[in-house]
Parts: structure tokens; sequence; C-alpha cells
């Protein structure tokens, strides 16, 4: 698994019921998968801070590999955050196939915008009330 997002910081073994949504992204779960790829190649297979740059097919189109290049985050000036690559961190990764795992950003403003404006509710530009 390859993630652009920093490692969790809240660390976990058990299920967890009681996070609210939006620490959700910030629990580290390790599954039995997790671990017996670790047991297997010796390090945990998820890699974080990692921006793929493109994929690498062959002359029929099949995927062949993923250029990848490590990313750090970093306040800009208006603070907010922002990912910088890191030079010289480029690499490539053999696949025979990629799966895209597209996470959770917010609610649908288009459900919820009655309640919202109803109610007179302000909301920043990241859509958090």
């Amino acid at each position: 698994m390859l993630a652009w997002a920093p490692h969790p910081s809240i660390r976990c073994r058990e299920p967890v019921l009681i996070y609210f949504f939006w620490q959700w992204p910030r629990v580290f779960r390790v599954d039995y998968g997790h671990q017996e790829a670790a047991a297997k190649f010796g390090k945990d297979p998820r890699s974080y801070e990692v921006l793929t740059k493109r994929f690498i097919g062959d002359e029929n189109g099949n995927v062949k590999g993923l250029e990848l290049v490590r990313v750090h985050w970093e306040k800009d000036a208006t603070g907010k955050f922002q990912f910088k690559e890191v030079e010289g961190s480029e690499e490539v990764i053999e696949a025979d196939l990629v799966l895209l795992a597209m996470g959770f950003l917010g609610p649908e403003l288009v459900r919820i915008s009655f309640l919202i404006f109803s109610l007179l509710l302000k909301m920043s530009e990241y859509n958090h009330i």
C-alpha cells in the first residue's frame, strides 16, 4: 500500500469503535495480513508519504510498474500543509496490477447543504462546520 499521507499517529492493534470519523485516518491499524507480510518480507508492506508520479506500461498497455517519489509535509506561507517532493528519492517498483483506493474527504455538501444553510452555519474552506 502506498499513501501520500503521513504515518498515522495513533497506534491500535484492536478494533476501535469509539473514534470519531475525523480521527479514523490517524489510527494505525495492524491487521493479520500486515503481520503476515512483515513476517515473510521483513517489513510492513505499507509505505507512507509516497507520491505516484506515473504508471509504466508495456507496448500492449499493460501496467509494468510505478514511478514514485517520497514527499514530506510542510506549511506554506498561508499556514496550509502542502507536500513537497524529497529530492533524489525517486524510485520505480514493479507491478502487474494497480488498485486505486480513494479515501474519504468529508460529507457530500449536496446532501447536507439544506441543513447547513437553514441553520446559518459557517463553513471553512475545507468544508468543516
